[in-house]
């Protein structure tokens, strides 16, 4: 048994001695190429910076590399050698920064030791997409119906800014110095209630976007003009008048579109060095006309230094988003008219302390001689009437008076009465009065409601879902006076208990000042507060 052992011993030694002779060579072809040149085991890559064109490289080094070969390509790689379209750098330590990238775009990298022995294969691709900056401020970008202002950082390096509407170029701009240097380009003659994309490039790299939609278009005309502050008002209106007498047009209507950022006079101001009065606006007979804010929440203004006048026929007088400034009277009515409608829409109005809101004159009512409806819709009114009413009738009659989501604060507080009939005792059609916050309103011991005498009225009367707050002054003894005197006709109205009218059909809150109610109403909040036990009732705006 030892001696079979012995054998087997001796015959592996034998076979083990022929192996380590062959020293020519293997029995298979290999590539020399890559002896003794181990790919790097790692790679990662990371942009600089959100906007940089350079990324940073962080690799595993290799034994014996004097250097590493770096390509980054859009497309997948998979040729050994490089192409030289493709981003090809060198480098010697990890970690190490390569310049020339696109901002937004996916890239393959792919890296390789070097050595004296040969270069090392490839290690596998490693796909990343780089990041753009965004210097645009979205919060700053306004928009009009037919323009968008951008802003961004300014002194930031811009070669253009692109337009795109649904992904389609309409535009491209180059940015002016100044431009770039307060980081602010307007963009005009753009399409109202349209998505549009503005980019802003340095070279190829995008370093800015914001999608906006401009704002709905305005109403339209049988003629449409943009108001131009290098003349006045009457001029461009006289001017429509004039083309609307050619045309053959009798009645006619009008949209003044108010421009983003234009302060817009209807009636003359007179020259700083000129004694003269201002001057009041008066529509020419037959024009219809609406003047609308282009930004719209009541951004951009119209000033009324004297007054406006609405001789003759008139269909619609409408005021739309816009904030509504003057010094004596919206309308003081002295002559006959006959208008359907007066509209204040969407607008802040305040400021007309020298006279008051409306006032009409004109002689004793008659078919011929009415407002037919005074329309004053989701606004605000502060500040106004002095002397007169808030909506004072002395001749020219109101037929309809239609307020609904409005808030009136600091209204005639030395003045006389919210609405009043002074001259004439006459029935009226309606008064609706609906959703509505009232604030230190009514002084000098007046009516809230005036029609001269209780046998007078409207026909029909609603006050509703209205909230009363502190009164200019404590008289309670002059409320309503008129027919419309009638707890029938109120329904869901809160009086405060610094109100010291007497509405019929309110609820009277006792030991509810307004200070209680209201968030600051003397600094014009009038935001229910929390736990304050009115919900839903006044003016929509504030709850």
């Amino acid at each position: 048994m030892n001696n079979i052992n012995k054998i087997a011993a001796l015959a592996c030694i034998a076979l083990m001695g022929g192996m380590s002779a062959c020293t020519d060579g293997n029995d298979w072809d290999a590539d020399g190429s890559y002896a003794g040149t181990f790919r790097p085991t790692s790679l990662s890559c990371e942009q600089t910076g959100k906007g940089e064109t350079t990324v940073m490289f962080t690799f595993g080094s290799v034994p014996g590399a004097t250097s590493y070969q770096i390509e980054a390509a859009t497309d997948t790689i998979t040729a050994d050698e490089v192409n030289p379209d493709n981003i090809v750098a060198e480098v010697t330590k990890s970690p190490a920064t390569v310049d020339g990238f696109k901002m937004e775009t996916t890239y393959w990298t792919r890296i390789r030791a070097i050595s004296p022995s040969g270069n090392s294969k490839w290690i596998a691709a490693k796909k990343f997409t780089t990041e753009a900056i965004n210097v645009i401020n979205s919060d700053l970008t306004e928009t009009t119906m037919t323009s968008v202002t951008v802003r961004w950082t300014g002194g930031t390096a811009l070669t253009k800014a692109t337009v795109e509407k649904q992904e389609e170029l309409v535009r491209e701009i180059e940015p002016t110095e100044e431009q770039k240097a307060a980081g602010e380009m307007k963009i005009t003659e753009l399409q109202p209630a349209t998505i549009y994309t503005i980019k802003l490039w340095n070279g190829e790299n995008r370093v800015g976007m914001v999608s906006v939609i401009t704002q709905s278009g305005g109403p339209t005309g049988d003629y449409n003009i943009t108001f131009d502050p290098a003349s006045t008002m009457g001029e461009q209106l006289a001017d429509v008048a004039a083309k609307a007498a050619e045309d053959g047009n009798d009645e006619y209507t009008v949209t003044v579109i108010i421009p983003a950022g234009v302060e817009a006079m209807i009636a003359d101001k007179p020259a700083e060095e000129s004694t003269d009065e201002a001057s009041a606006l008066t529509l020419p007979a037959g024009m219809s006309v609406t003047f609308y804010g282009e930004r719209g929440n009541a951004m951009d203004v119209v000033t009324i230094y004297k007054s406006l006048n609405l001789d003759g026929r008139h269909s619609v007088v409408k005021f739309q988003n816009l904030t509504v400034t003057g010094a004596g009277y919206l309308l003081n009515q002295s002559n006959v008219c006959a208008v359907d409608s007066l509209i204040i829409e969407d607008c802040k109005v305040s400021g007309f302390t020298g006279n008051t809101f409306i006032r009409t004159q004109g002689g004793k009512y008659e078919a011929t001689n009415a407002i037919g409806c005074l329309k004053l819709a989701n606004s605000t009114f502060d500040n106004c009437g002095k002397g007169y009413g808030f909506i004072h009738v002395d001749g020219t009659i109101i037929n309809n008076i239609d307020i609904d989501g409005c808030t009136f604060s600091n209204i005639c507080t030395t003045g006389k009465c919210f609405f009043m009939q002074s001259k004439y005792v006459q029935d009226i059609e309606s008064m609706r009065i609906k959703n509505s916050t009232f604030y230190n309103y009514c002084g000098s011991g007046q009516y809230f409601i005036d029609f001269k005498d209780k046998s007078a009225g409207p026909a029909t009367f609603e006050l509703s879902n209205c909230i009363f707050g502190k009164t200019a002054d404590e008289t309670a003894n002059k409320n309503v006076r008129g027919t419309c005197d009638n707890a029938g006709y109120t329904s869901n109205c809160k009086l405060l208990s610094d109100c010291f009218k007497v509405i019929k059909g309110a609820d009277k809150l006792e030991d509810k000042p307004s200070a209680d109610i209201f968030t600051d109403p003397d600094n014009g909040d009038f935001t229910l507060k929390t736990g304050c036990g009115i919900e839903k009732c006044g003016d929509p705006r504030w709850y």
